[in-house]
């Protein structure tokens, strides 16, 4: 399947940021005149009942990944160990410098 076959990731990640109202909401966050058309009236649906949601009902948010422990230690572990081109590693891998045990 192809990346972003729907609606762009940007543009998903702008309608959950910003919670748009209206089509022309949508169209000034930069979807496409095509994800509008096909999309837009399903989105809309989908942020006012997200808006809808008790307080409670809302999940947590999200941790930004540099301020979790230990991230920047298993970081350079895997960058280190995807460097040496261990064997195994596919060359899919292998190409974007990380290692695959598979």
């Amino acid at each position: 399947m192809a990346v972003n076959f729907v609606v762009r990731e940007e543009n998903l990640w702008a309608v959950a940021r910003y919670m748009p109202g209206s089509l022309g909401e949508l169209d000034s966050l930069g979807l496409s005149g095509s994800e509008i058309r096909f999309h837009g009236k399903t989105l809309i649906s989908l942020v006012a009942k997200a808006q809808a949601l008790p307080e409670e009902a809302l999940p947590e948010p999200l941790l930004n990944l540099l301020d979790m422990p230990g991230y920047r230690k298993a970081f350079k572990a895997i960058k280190s160990a995807g460097g040496r081109g261990e064997r195994g590693a596919s060359r899919k891998w292998r190409a974007t410098g990380i290692a695959s045990a598979d």
